[in-house]
């Protein structure tokens, strides 16, 4: 009798590895500034900058940046503004920026300042009951203003005469008299001088030379 072995399947044991994950939190934040380099009258320039920042753990599509007072939509057009050259998404950490100028109206110099706000907005691959699939950030940019020169506003006190030193429309310093009325008096007392000289002289003629009585 022949005993054969028959060998036992090897004994295995396998352990699932435990992948962490990392729960997707999108998140975008917009930063606008605004400065006047050329001065901030009226018909100056205004020049908005608008930065959009993805803040979130995932990648955003359909980034857009949207101001009104600016005529709406602003999102940069050019593959070349965007990081990954596509336009409206963002990476992780990645940003894009809007410069858009704007002019300084009449209304704005009277108000004495513009404000506006903008709106930057993205959508997220992710969607559940916990995460939104569309992010949002907003701010505002505060540029004070001067009205145009000439335009009257406010009040000019050397009109009055009550500043010192002498002012454009001729008014003497601490006295409020008129620099016209000064130039008239000394237009009559040069008149009642003439008159003077010319009656004296008369007379003296006339004493000189009897028949010119």
């Amino acid at each position: 009798q022949n005993d054969t072995h028959v060998p036992s399947p090897p004994v295995t044991h396998t352990t699932p590895a435990t992948v962490p994950t990392v729960a997707p939190s999108p998140g975008i934040h917009l930063v606008k500034t605004g400065s006047t380099p050329g001065g901030n009258r009226v018909g100056g320039t205004v020049v908005y900058v608008l930065t959009a920042t993805n803040t979130g753990n995932v990648t955003l599509s359909n980034v857009t940046i949207s101001d009104p007072m600016l005529g709406g939509d602003v999102t940069p057009s050019a593959t070349a503004a965007w990081p990954n050259g596509v336009v409206g998404m963002l990476a992780p950490g990645q940003s894009v920026i809007a410069t858009v100028s704007y002019t300084i109206t009449a209304a704005d110099g009277t108000a004495g300042s513009i404000v506006n706000h903008a709106t930057a907005t993205g959508n997220s691959p992710h969607t559940s009951t916990t995460v939104s699939s569309r992010v949002t950030s907003s701010d505002s940019a505060t540029v004070p203003t001067t009205p145009a020169a000439g335009s009257g506003s406010g009040s000019n006190s050397q009109a009055s005469g009550e500043t010192t030193g002498v002012s454009g429309s001729g008014v003497l310093a601490e006295t409020g008299i008129s620099g016209g009325y000064l130039y008239a008096a000394g237009g009559a007392m040069m008149l009642l001088l003439l008159g003077a000289v010319l009656v004296v002289a008369t007379r003296r003629r006339r004493d000189e030379d009897p028949s010119e009585a």
